[in-house]
């Protein structure tokens, strides 16, 4: 289980760059560093699970 605060959503899941400007009205994360361009839950879901696999 990831702590309450992890930032799931402001992390790119393909680079791990930060997004820390990331307001919850953007719906479509684009990232900076590498220009991924993914929809906001699906890059918070892979996200969770990638720090799931990291813990066990």
């Amino acid at each position: 289980m990831a702590d309450r605060f992890y930032a799931s959503s402001k992390i790119c899941s393909c680079c791990g760059a930060k997004k820390s400007d990331l307001k919850l009205r953007d719906r479509i994360y684009k990232c900076e560093i590498c220009n991924t361009l993914i929809d906001r839950d699906k890059n918070a879901s892979i996200n969770l699970m990638n720090y799931g696999k990291s813990i066990a």
